[in-house]
């Protein structure tokens, strides 16, 4: 696991994301309403499309 962390653009993710990623938990908030711009978001709220709050696009979940 040491050697994967080494590989150029590698990151470790938080607890939130990790049960995300297992099916753990369904974080699929599609509201960016308040939040910053670049947080994590689900367009129109479908956990298969994640994004991020765009402030420039009026407060819009942008698929990736």
């Amino acid at each position: 696991m040491k050697k994967l962390m080494n590989l150029k653009g590698a990151q470790t993710l938080n607890k939130a994301q990790q049960k995300e990623v297992n099916g753990g938990a369904k974080l699929c908030n599609g509201n960016c309403a308040g939040r910053p711009n670049g947080a994590r978001c689900y367009y129109q709220g479908h956990c298969g499309c994640p994004g991020e709050c765009s402030t420039s696009q009026g407060g819009w979940c942008i698929p990736y």
